[in-house]
């Protein structure tokens, strides 16, 4: 029953979020592609997404396609990690963080719905498409693609950022309550550095979307700490 009433909530708002994000761009039909663009543009004096495609590479591409789609692994797997450790304090910090991260995330892009770059600026990549050498990324990509670009509008900010983000704050908070904690945050950090790259290199966000979840990775800590401690207090009246 433990396990149940830990676990539920996280893995329902996970379903859902999955379920639902296709259709952001309902509720508000306009976009902010235009000045997330313009934003890049006046931070950096270049596109990054256009940028980065100097470096492209079968095998790179393969590689960030992978670190890709850990942005849920990589915090479930270290919730699960506390939990068979017997931290569920730690546990529940790190449940609640991604559940008002997922929470906060979805509002924001009903808010201020964004496509991919791909869809926005697709005629001025070179290459037009990536390539993958095993074939992996082509698969991934055709996946992310089956939706439809003129609703698909959950990229601001990129909850793969700040999802991972949360993953990377807390093996550095917890790594004492772990075996193995040093090596697993090294470990967290190649992927989670790999994952943020891939979101640029991939054409799938805006360099403002990746600043935007890490903020909303921040904003999810402190508040997950505040409900924490305000529960404590609450079980003890």
């Amino acid at each position: 029953v433990r396990f149940f009433f830990d676990w539920f909530p996280l893995i329902a708002l996970v379903t859902i979020y999955e379920n639902l994000r296709e259709y952001t761009g309902i509720i508000r039909t306009d976009s902010i592609d235009a000045a997330l663009y313009k934003l890049d543009l006046m931070i950096f004096g270049v596109e990054p997404t256009v940028w980065i495609q100097k470096f492209a590479h079968p095998l790179l591409t393969e590689y960030f396609a992978f670190t890709y789609t850990l942005y849920l692994i990589l915090p479930l797997s270290l919730g699960w990690l506390l939990y068979v450790c017997g931290r569920r304090k730690e546990f529940q910090n790190l449940v609640t963080a991604v559940i008002i991260c997922l929470c906060t995330g979805f509002l924001l892009y009903l808010l201020f719905p964004a496509g991919p770059p791909r869809f926005f600026i697709a005629d001025i990549y070179a290459p037009p498409t990536l390539q993958g050498a095993f074939g992996y990324y082509n698969a991934m990509q055709a996946r992310f693609d089956a939706v439809n670009p003129m609703t698909y509008k959950a990229s601001f900010p990129s909850l793969h950022v700040a999802l991972s983000s949360l993953a990377l704050i807390y093996i550095m908070k917890f790594k004492t309550s772990v075996p193995f904690g040093k090596l697993i945050q090294f470990i967290y950090t190649i992927l989670v550095v790999s994952l943020w790259t891939a979101t640029v290199y991939l054409r799938h966000h805006w360099t403002v979307d990746i600043f935007a979840g890490w903020a909303l990775a921040v904003f999810s800590v402190i508040i997950s700490s505040w409900v924490q401690k305000r529960f404590a207090m609450v079980t003890k009246l």
